[in-house]
C-alpha cells in the first residue's frame, strides 16, 4: 500500500523527469491515476474526491494570479527596455557576477 500512496509523487517524477513528457499531459495522467486509486483502492466517496479537486483548484488560483502578474510585469519590462537598463546598472556596480549575486540576495 505504501507504493500506492507514493504514486502521487513517483508517477509525476517518472512521467516528467524520466520520460520528458509535457507538464500538462504528465500531470493530467498523474491526477487521473490518483483519482482512480482513491476511488477504487482507498474506497473514497465521490463527493470527497470532488471536494478535493475543488480545494486543489481553490489553492491554485492565487498562485496562478501571482504568476500571471509577474509574467505581465516581465513582458512590460522587456518591451520598454528596462531589463537592459537594470543589467547595465548591475554592471556599473561590479563586473564580477559573484558580487552581483550577493547584492541581489
Amino acid at each position: 500500500m505504501i507504493i500506492v500512496a507514493l504514486s502521487a509523487v513517483i508517477l509525476p517524477f517518472i512521467l516528467l523527469g524520466l520520460l520528458n513528457m509535457p507538464a500538462t499531459k504528465g500531470m493530467s495522467i498523474s491526477a487521473l491515476v490518483v483519482l482512480l486509486e482513491g476511488f477504487f483502492l482507498w474506497k473514497m466517496p465521490t463527493d470527497v474526491l470532488i471536494a478535493s479537486i475543488l480545494q486543489g483548484i481553490h489553492k491554485t488560483l492565487p498562485i496562478l494570479w501571482i504568476l500571471f502578474g509577474a509574467l505581465m510585469m516581465l513582458n512590460a519590462l522587456k518591451k520598454t527596455g528596462a531589463i537592459d537598463r537594470i543589467n547595465l546598472g548591475f554592471h556599473h556596480l561590479s563586473a564580477d557576477m559573484r558580487v552581483q549575486v550577493i547584492l541581489v540576495a
